[in-house]
């Protein structure tokens, strides 16, 4: 769970970097990113949000599945090595 406090002192660090920047669009980057992190303080209900959830839903679940079977071809390579031509 992350609290409140914890969430102010990274919104008092992006308002530090943006005060720094000389860029018009770095700073709306870093004033965003405060934005989100207000969001996150006033949707939550509890006072703690959990750390693995973004605002707005659940975490999608990735998979990723791996097959081990050999790829055959037919273009009359001589070897395995993506240097056999």
């Amino acid at each position: 769970m992350i609290s409140y406090e914890a969430i102010l002192k990274k919104m008092e660090e992006k308002a530090g970097e943006a005060r720094l920047q000389k860029d018009e669009r770095k700073i709306r980057e870093t004033v965003e990113a405060i934005k989100t992190l207000c969001e996150l303080i006033l949707e939550d209900k509890k006072g703690e949000i959990p750390s693995g959830t973004a605002p707005g839903g659940e975490r999608p679940v990735q998979t990723t599945v791996y097959h081990q079977e050999k790829l055959e071809t037919d273009d009359g390579a001589n070897g395995d090595s993506l240097l056999d031509f």
